[in-house]
């Protein structure tokens, strides 16, 4: 099976890999490992979470079954409190846990998403608690050699592009980047090609999914089934000789990991034309 990397100019490259924690039902980590191979895929990313990883073995067999494939893990997904107020010692002990797990991953790039706060807090003071923490997130990470990215998604307190843009300001680390996911873009009414001309080369890692926006329906559907346009998408990368990891998200089964891989083939032909 070809790579499924698409690679141009000097060395640049848009790698596609998968998001591994909705196959963890499924498949063991030597198996997510084999199915990436299967695809042609040279990266993937799971997340730093009970239902992937119960125990260290399981991180370590994974990275026993990538080493062994020439597969990477070069990210991890988190999930920090980046919002809830007096959680500190959650928040210190979830940094430690996440730079032991890309230890044993060899991951150098760790996201996060910024749920909604407890309610009746206000919008001010949540403003606020995101700035320190993520700031404590992107140095705490950095020192370990990792990089830290914010991911929009509804519906979280970090949902659109404006939002975005607000939480790397409040951050105010240069440790901290966004983690590209067009899907959450579209389906709220950002423009997933804006966000790359705001957000440019700090974009370094991503996901693939596919959405809708109608005036009742605006959701995430299956990849190749909905309106986000990833030949436009991938055709300003290459324009911007950005290099970028792209992961298919929420793909529930082996199959439906098959089927992304298979949409963005297609893409990748498109463009190689």
């Amino acid at each position: 099976m070809p790579a499924l990397t698409l690679s141009y100019g000097t060395n640049q490259r848009i790698m596609v890999g998968y998001r591994t924690p909705q196959v963890s039902n499924v498949l063991s980590p030597s198996q997510k490992i084999i199915l990436a191979k299967d695809l042609g895929m040279e990266v993937i990313e799971p997340s730093l979470a009970i239902r992937e990883f119960p125990t260290l073995d399981h991180a370590k067999e994974m990275r026993q079954a990538a080493d062994d494939m020439e597969i990477r893990v070069p990210s991890i997904g988190l999930n920090l409190p980046l919002t809830e107020p007096d959680a500190d010692e959650a928040m210190k002990k979830a940094l430690d846990l996440a730079v032991e797990y890309c230890g044993i991953l060899g991951a150098t790039y760790a996201f996060s998403r910024a749920m909604n706060p407890p309610e009746g807090i206000p919008q001010a003071k949540t403003w606020e608690t995101f700035g320190d923490r993520a700031h404590l997130a992107a140095e705490t990470l950095g020192k370990a050699g990792i990089q830290f990215a914010i991911e929009a998604d509804p519906p979280c307190f970090i949902h659109t592009l404006e939002r975005l843009e607000l939480a790397l300001a409040a951050a105010d680390h240069p440790n901290c980047y966004p983690n590209y996911d067009p899907t959450n873009f579209y389906v709220v009414g950002s423009d997933p090609l804006r966000a790359i001309f705001v957000l440019g080369d700090r974009i370094h890692s991503g996901h693939i999914k596919d959405g809708v926006y109608r005036t009742n329906l605006k959701k995430e559907i299956a990849i190749g089934c909905g309106e986000v346009d990833y030949f436009a998408i991938f055709s300003e990368f290459i324009r911007r000789a950005m290099s970028v990891r792209m992961f298919l998200e929420h793909c529930k089964s082996p199959q439906e990991v098959r089927s992304g891989a298979e949409q963005i083939r297609k893409v990748f032909d498109q463009i190689a034309r």
